[in-house]
């Protein structure tokens, strides 16, 4: 292999990587949007401005969601899952 090749490899595996993250954080999206939306709904059925503590069940989110989660918000990914 000549160096060429090598760039042109290394950036194809820096792709292949890159398009997991995207599938794996479009993945997270979609189990969250529907959870989004149903806190929405509580705080408006309320009518008045209340915190709820919101509370998941444990296999509302799998592995790789909650990979992914902690990847978007960095060294807060732990606090943010807690």
């Amino acid at each position: 292999k000549n160096q060429y090749e090598e760039a042109l490899f290394k950036c194809e595996d820096d792709r292949y990587e890159i398009d997991m993250v995207i599938d794996s954080n479009q993945a997270a999206i979609r189990a969250l949007e529907p959870l989004a939306r149903e806190i929405a709904t509580l705080g408006l059925s309320s009518g008045e401005l209340t915190r709820y503590r919101y509370r998941l069940e444990k296999r509302t989110l799998n592995v790789i969601h909650l990979k992914a989660i902690a990847r978007i918000y960095g060294d807060h990914g732990t606090e943010i899952l807690e």
